[in-house]
């Protein structure tokens, strides 16, 4: 049986995400490495005075930069939890394109599964904002939550009936026509 559009949509859009996310756990997994980097960047600017007065330079970009130990640490393992769960929710992306059951259930865990995830990095990250790195990260992941929002409501609202589960929805007065016949 042939996936509906618009879970064929919604599989594309997913697998897109999933992708996208990937990349920004490995991002969240280099971070750490990359606040050590800017904060040594930074104490150099501050040894170059302006005319005979000390440069705040360096101290105000150091404090706008700066990111904790432990803050690094928890945004590296972060990282390395996403990219397992970024990788599942591509698969369930990819799953989504063909209709079975077993198929639709494992894209809507999945999708479950990361929005919860990024509802915790966004409670985390509203905790810790102080560092324009984690701050960044905040509006990301919360423009993440928001799409994966908007893609389990699309699932969870969509005539399922192609996947086996629940009945066709079919409007009063109007016959059931494949998807593709209407274009």
């Amino acid at each position: 049986m042939k996936a509906p559009s618009w879970g064929k949509a919604m599989g594309i859009v997913m697998i897109c995400l999933g992708a996208l996310s990937i990349i920004m756990q490995f991002y969240k997994i280099s971070l750490r490495g990359f606040a050590r980097i800017q904060s040594d960047v930074m104490d150099g600017f501050g040894d170059i005075p302006i005319g005979d007065k000390p440069n705040p330079f360096g101290s105000i970009m150091k404090n706008m930069f700066y990111m904790s130990e432990t803050q690094g640490n928890i945004i590296m393992i972060i990282g390395f939890l996403g990219v397992g769960l970024a990788i599942f929710y591509l698969i369930g992306g990819v799953k989504l394109l063909q209709a079975q059951k077993k198929n639709y259930i494992m894209a809507r865990n999945s999708v479950i599964v990361f929005l919860a995830f990024n509802l915790i990095s966004v409670v985390w990250l509203s905790m810790n904002s102080e560092s324009f790195y984690l701050s960044a990260m905040l509006t990301y992941t919360g423009v993440g939550v928001a799409f994966d929002i908007a893609v389990l409501i699309i699932l969870l609202t969509s005539d399922k009936s192609a996947y086996g589960i629940g009945e066709p929805t079919v409007q009063e007065g109007k016959e059931t026509v494949d998807d593709f016949d209407v274009l």
